[in-house]
């Protein structure tokens, strides 16, 4: 009896829970959902009534929407026009040299122009020369007399003429060289001039640059004509001088090369020698090294390179 009792009270109270139940779960007319919002969140329920697993795709993020139909599995319309060709070498970009991608050890040197025209060589092997000679000199006695104010000169020389050169290369600027020279003596008549002139034969070494030159040699030298002469205020010819014979002879020089195997060249240097020895009655006779110079201007010609 009082299970049957139980029953019964349960079984009143049970249509009145379930109203109250039906009321809770109706939602508030604003609350409604649209028919959208409602697709999706069933959607969304059936997805959660699924089983989840590891490797459900629940657990990975949702990529936004796409506006392509091609993406969301549709069909493209047919007047839409296709993509256009993607070109592989667009996203390329241009390599553009700058200062510090191109260094001076790699950078290469703009061309010139070839010079076809032969170079003359620095040091040719034979060279020939010719010119005029001036010197050697010797000024002679001279004496002065303060009554008349006079001063009277004689036995000088003057020499003036021509010289001739051939060198030859010992090692590139080094030159060994053979010259010879033969002068004339024009002193003046009224001084009465000591010898008619003089020639020499002269051997040496020199180094020779593009522009400049020195060189020394040795001269053998030998004087003709007549040894005597008039001493200043004397009426005879008492005076003497003779020369001897060796010189030496040190020279510098400026050289222009024009054209392909010419040049001149302007030279001199101190000459010492050749020994004199002067006598003039009643003095005795007076031995000296004369001290003079000689001077130059040659043509020049390269005559074997």
């Amino acid at each position: 009896m009082i299970g049957a009792a139980l029953v019964a009270g349960l079984m009143s109270l049970a249509p009145a829970a379930a109203p109250a139940a039906v009321a809770d779960a109706a939602p508030a007319p604003e609350q409604a959902l649209a028919p959208e919002t409602a697709t999706e969140e069933a959607d969304a329920s059936a997805t959660a009534e699924a089983p989840a697993s590891a490797d459900s795709p629940a657990d990975t993020p949702t990529p936004p929407a796409s506006d392509d139909p091609a993406d969301a599995g549709g069909i493209a319309a047919p007047d839409a026009e296709p993509p256009p060709p993607r070109d592989e070498f667009a996203s390329v970009e241009p390599i553009v040299a700058t200062p510090e991608t191109v260094t001076p050890a790699t950078a290469t040197p703009a061309a010139t122009p070839a010079d076809d025209r032969p170079q003359r060589p620095p040091f040719p092997r034979v060279v020939v020369a010719v010119g005029p000679a001036i010197g050697p000199h010797a000024i002679g006695n001279q004496e002065c007399r303060d009554a008349d104010k006079t001063c009277v000169t004689a036995g000088g020389f003057f020499g003036m003429g021509l010289n001739a050169e051939v060198r030859a290369s010992a090692y590139k600027a080094l030159y060994f060289h053979a010259r010879g020279l033969l002068v004339a003596n024009v002193s003046p008549k009224n001084r009465d001039p000591l010898y008619r002139g003089l020639w020499g034969l002269g051997v040496g070494a020199g180094a020779y640059g593009r522009r400049i030159f020195a060189r020394a040699e040795y001269l053998f030298v030998d004087a003709f004509g007549d040894a005597e002469f008039t001493p200043p205020f004397h009426t005879e010819e008492t005076g003497s001088d003779v020369w001897g014979h060796h010189a030496g002879l040190l020279s510098v020089g400026f050289r222009l090369p024009f054209g392909e195997r010419m040049a001149v060249e302007l030279w001199g240097g101190p000459m010492i020698g050749p020994s004199s020895r002067r006598e003039v009655p009643p003095a005795p006779a007076e031995k000296r090294v004369l001290p003079t110079f000689v001077l130059g201007f040659n043509l020049t010609f390269d005559a074997l390179r």
